[in-house]
């Protein structure tokens, strides 16, 4: 299903319910950095506190020798960005709903102290429904009540500008920033994605 710096994503099936799950694979042998290991402990920390349904859910994290198992919700549909890419836009009455959902996952994720990060359309998955997901807390952080983070990351393109300048503000501003940045930007990485075509087609001939 997809491949990050330490393993794969999986799909798998329940053996008792045959419920479709998602199964981050991650392989310690890759793990080897402490600010990495910190990381990813810190995102299973995030991810057990979190129950919403507009954000994704953890079912189990199993361990071996080799490998570190997180069993997770499983959204049919796709990444957002795909389908906007798909169907060039999205429709007003969808792109509402979806941005209603969006909203309410933030919110819902900020009131229990925790900052995303990284919030774009590749990180907002939609299920067999069409409800939106918000997932991948890999750079998300926890913080407390008028404490400051100071760690510049996530995508670029999507940054948020007080970030880009190096600006302190409230870490909720930070997602709330890119909530409204990823929409705006939707039909310009719909032409970038174009143009790259183009251009692949192009130099084939």
């Amino acid at each position: 299903m997809g491949e990050g710096t330490f393993g794969k994503v999986r799909l798998g099936t329940h053996i008792l319910t045959g419920e479709k799950v998602a199964v981050k694979v991650l392989e310690k042998s890759k793990i080897k950095d402490k600010k990495d290991v910190e990381r990813i402990s810190r995102e299973i920390k995030i991810l057990k506190k979190l129950h919403h349904p507009n954000v994704v859910q953890i079912y189990e994290i199993i361990e071996t020798e080799r490998d570190l198992y997180l069993v997770m919700e499983f959204a049919s549909g796709g990444e957002l960005f795909e389908l906007i890419v798909q169907n060039q836009r999205l429709k007003e009455k969808t792109a509402s709903k979806h941005f209603q959902e969006l909203v309410a996952g933030v919110h819902y994720i900020h009131k229990l102290g925790i900052c995303h990060r990284d919030l774009k359309p590749e990180n907002l998955l939609v299920d067999f429904d069409g409800q939106l997901k918000v997932v991948d807390f890999g750079l998300s952080n926890m913080y407390e009540m008028g404490q400051t983070l100071k760690t510049a990351c996530g995508s670029p393109c999507y940054a948020a500008p007080e970030v880009r300048l190096a600006i302190s503000c409230p870490n909720s501003l930070i997602d709330d920033r890119r909530k409204s940045l990823p929409w705006s930007s939707f039909r310009y990485l719909v032409n970038w994605r174009r143009s790259v075509r183009y251009a692949v087609r192009l130099s084939s001939f």
